[in-house]
C-alpha cells in the first residue's frame, strides 16, 4: 500500500507541476485586442487573440464577432457581413474548424478577424469607444442571434471575449440620421427602382432585392409607431417610383436630394444596394453598368472605391453579350487615349494577379473573361 501511495503522490504531483509550468496563455481562455492597420486603400481593425481556445470538447468551433457602441450594434455596409437575410447588423464569423480536444491555445497574439472601417456603419458621430465582442460556440449547436443580441441558447456560448477600441467618426452615424430617415430612405428606393428598370422592366428577382432591403431597414426599429410609419412611407415610395420610372420620368431630383441630406456612408450603401440589384439575375447589362458609373459620379463618390465594389460583383455574374467592353470595366470615355491605356493596363494587372487566388471555377472563369475584355480593349486603343 505504501508503494501505491507513492505512485499516486508522484502522479498527482506531476499534474500539479505540469499546470504550474504551463505558460499563462494556456491557462486563460482566449482574450483579444484590436490593432489598427492602415493599408493602401482601407483602414483595417484587426482582432487578435491569445490564450486557451474555449472548446470544452472536440467540436467545430465558431466565433461570432459583433461590434457595439454602448447599447447599439454596428451595422454592415456589405451584404456579405449582414447578420442574416433580415438584419443589417454587422456580424463576421471566425471559423476555427474542427478542434479535436480541449487545451489548445495561441501562445502569442494571432489574427482572428479583420474589419474594414469602410465596411461598417457606426451609430454615432465623434470619438467613440467600440466594443469588439466574440461569442464562441459549437457550429452544430449554435445560439440564435437577432440584431446583435442573443435571443435563444445563451447557455450554448462557451466563452465571450471583449476588447475596446477608440475610433473617431467624422460622418453622422445611423442613430444621428433618424430624424432624416423618412426623407432619405424613400430616395434610396427611387434610385434602386431606377437601377432595376434600367433595362426596361422590373425583374422579379430585382424587386425582391428591394423588398428585402426594406425588410432589413424595418427590422432595426423597435418603436412600433415609428416602424409602422416608415413601412407605409417605403411601400408607397416603391409603388410611386415604379410608376414614375415606367413613365420614363427622370430620377435626378432624387440624387440631388440624397446629396443634400445623406452622409457618404449612406451613399455607398446605395451603391451596394444597386450592385445587389445588378447581380440579381446573374447578368450585368450595359444599361445597368452605365447607370452605376453615372450614379457614383453624381453622388460624388470615389470611383476607384466603387470599382472595387463592382469587381466583387463581376466575379459572381456574367456580363451581357450586348454590353460594350468599355462599360464592363467602367472605362471613362472622356479620358485621353494614353490615360485609357494606362487604366486598362492597371485593371489587367489587378485581374491577372487575382486569377489564381480565386476559390471557385466560376469566379476564375469570370476573372478570365475580364482579362479577355481588357486584352481586346488594349489592342483597340494601341492602334
Amino acid at each position: 500500500m505504501e508503494f501505491i501511495g507513492i505512485i499516486i503522490f508522484l502522479y498527482v504531483a506531476s499534474l500539479v507541476w505540469d499546470e504550474v509550468t504551463k505558460p499563462a496563455q494556456a491557462k486563460k481562455f482566449l482574450y483579444t485586442k484590436v490593432r489598427k492597420k492602415i493599408e493602401e486603400d482601407h483602414t483595417i481593425y484587426e482582432v487578435q487573440g491569445e490564450g486557451k481556445i474555449p472548446n470544452p470538447w472536440g467540436m467545430h468551433l465558431v466565433g461570432a464577432l459583433y461590434i457595439y457602441d454602448e447599447k447599439y450594434p454596428v451595422l454592415s455596409n456589405f451584404t456579405q457581413t449582414d447578420e442574416s437575410e433580415n438584419s443589417r447588423v454587422f456580424r463576421s464569423d471566425i471559423n476555427f474548424g474542427y478542434v479535436e480536444m480541449a487545451g489548445n491555445y495561441y501562445p502569442s497574439w494571432s489574427p482572428l478577424a479583420s474589419v474594414i472601417l469602410e465596411g461598417i456603419h457606426h451609430p454615432h458621430k465623434g470619438d467613440r469607444k467600440l466594443k469588439f465582442t466574440i461569442f464562441y460556440f459549437d457550429n452544430n449547436d449554435p445560439p440564435i442571434f437577432r440584431n446583435g443580441g442573443v435571443v435563444s441558447g445563451q447557455s450554448k456560448i462557451f466563452h465571450i471575449s471583449e476588447s475596446i477600441k477608440s475610433i473617431t467618426f467624422d460622418d453622422l452615424g445611423y442613430m444621428d440620421e433618424i430624424k432624416n430617415e423618412n426623407k432619405i430612405k424613400p430616395l434610396i428606393i427611387e434610385i434602386a427602382v431606377a437601377m432595376a428598370m434600367s433595362d426596361g422592366s422590373l425583374d422579379k428577382s430585382e424587386g425582391n432585392i428591394i423588398k428585402q432591403w426594406i425588410k432589413k431597414e424595418l427590422s432595426l426599429i423597435n418603436d412600433t409607431k415609428r416602424k409602422a410609419k416608415l413601412k407605409t412611407i417605403l411601400n408607397d415610395s416603391l409603388e410611386t417610383s415604379y410608376k414614375k420610372i415606367s413613365e420614363g420620368k427622370s430620377f435626378k431630383n432624387a440624387i440631388k436630394k440624397l446629396n443634400e441630406n445623406a452622409s457618404k456612408i449612406v451613399k455607398y450603401q446605395v451603391i451596394e444596394l444597386c450592385l445587389d440589384i445588378l447581380s440579381a439575375d446573374g447578368v450585368a447589362e450595359e444599361g445597368e453598368l452605365e447607370l452605376l458609373k453615372d450614379l457614383s459620379l453624381n453622388l460624388g463618390l470615389d470611383y476607384e472605391e466603387v470599382q472595387k465594389m463592382k469587381d466583387k460583383m463581376l466575379l459572381e455574374v456574367e456580363s451581357s453579350e450586348s454590353a460594350s467592353d468599355e462599360s464592363i470595366i467602367g472605362l471613362n470615355e472622356s479620358l485621353s487615349k494614353e490615360d485609357k491605356l494606362k487604366f486598362i493596363n492597371q485593371e489587367y494587372k489587378k485581374w491577372n494577379g487575382r486569377l489564381n487566388s480565386l476559390s471557385t471555377d466560376d469566379k476564375r472563369d469570370n476573372a478570365q473573361r475580364m482579362l479577355d475584355v481588357l486584352s481586346r480593349l488594349r489592342r483597340k486603343y494601341e492602334k
